[in-house]
């Protein structure tokens, strides 16, 4: 009996994360998602011949938008400081397109020009990650690409905080 009563438990605590999850998946604007694989999103591979992909669904008459999104795990590199693991997610749709949601600052799309003349390539922080270290738009924040399993030999590369944004995925 009290297995049973366990199953039975697992089995709501299932369809509750499975509804919530769905209201996220609904709420971020996109309708379809093509992945890799199956899995959690920050764990999937990427799609073979992404491009052409994104360009024959796009000129689908019944598609309003678009975008690619990638995703790499990084580390800051904040002088006297221990890296912090975070998600670098990189899309197409400037304006971040169920991605983000802008709080302060501005999206990626007027950046984008300007960049090309300046050094720090502009990006989006999470909230926490703002709070955490202090940053506002405009603030420098270097990032190391990790890669899983092995040391990096990448440098650091300095960004520019562009604007401050509400991660749908992301932790407190």
């Amino acid at each position: 009996a009290v297995i049973g009563a366990l199953n039975f438990d697992m089995l709501l605590l299932s369809h509750g994360l499975l509804l919530s999850f769905a209201r996220l998946i609904n709420s971020s604007g996109y309708d379809i998602r093509i992945v890799g694989s199956t899995g959690l999103p920050l764990a999937r591979v990427p799609v073979d011949h992404a491009h052409t992909l994104v360009a024959e669904v796009a000129g689908l008459p019944e598609v309003a938008a678009v975008a690619l999104i990638r995703t790499d795990s990084a580390v800051t590199a904040v002088k006297n400081q221990p890296g912090l693991p975070l998600e670098l997610i990189g899309t197409t749709d400037a304006a971040g397109g169920g991605t983000w949601t802008l709080v302060s600052g501005r999206n990626l799309g007027a950046d984008l020009v300007s960049s090309a003349t300046t050094s720090a390539p502009p990006l989006v922080v999470g909230r926490s990650l703002a709070t955490r270290l202090g940053l506002q738009p405009g603030s420098a924040l270097r990032l190391r690409v990790r890669i899983p399993g092995s040391v990096s030999a990448l440098p650091a590369v300095e960004f520019r905080v562009a604007g401050i944004g509400d991660f749908p995925f992301e932790a407190a």
